[in-house]
């Protein structure tokens, strides 16, 4: 809670503050001073109930701390599971060598010729690949490997 600056009060809130500290503190009503008063006397007045509900915060959400610990606990997988996704992609394959049209297949259909160490849109990760004729495809995975 930020400090109040009464230097930005306007003459009405000046006015109001002023009224409600000239009202006279309520009178506490005869049959609880009485009631008190004998408690006070016969050493009866409780020591622990009262002092616990001062520093009670109310409860301001309706789920309980179990749930929320539950809660945080699923998006914490959730956002495990979606970094792991993307930080384990597949190799990025490219044509090494320049092949003729038809040579490579890709889930059985023919690409295009390609220029060599051009990465090809076909070779994406969890295609199935194959060499269509006898002549020999490479492959290259920058960095990586050659097939």
């Amino acid at each position: 809670m930020k400090p109040i600056d009464e230097r930005d009060w306007t003459p009405d809130q000046i006015r109001a503050r002023e009224a409600v500290r000239a009202l006279p503190a309520p009178p506490a009503s005869p049959r609880f001073r009485s009631a008190l008063k004998q408690q006070f006397i016969s050493g009866a007045i409780p020591a622990g109930e009262n002092r616990a509900a001062i520093g009670r915060v109310p409860r301001r959400s309706g789920f309980s701390r179990a749930a929320r610990i539950g809660i945080a606990a699923v998006a914490a997988a959730a956002v495990l599971a979606i970094g792991i996704g993307l930080l384990n992609r597949g190799p990025a394959w490219r044509i090494a060598e320049p092949v003729a049209p038809g040579a490579l297949l890709v889930d059985g259909e023919p690409v295009p010729s390609a220029a060599a160490g051009s990465p090809s849109p076909a070779l994406r990760a969890g295609r199935r690949i194959a060499a269509a004729g006898p002549d020999a495809v490479t492959l290259a995975c920058p960095g990586r490997l050659v097939l």
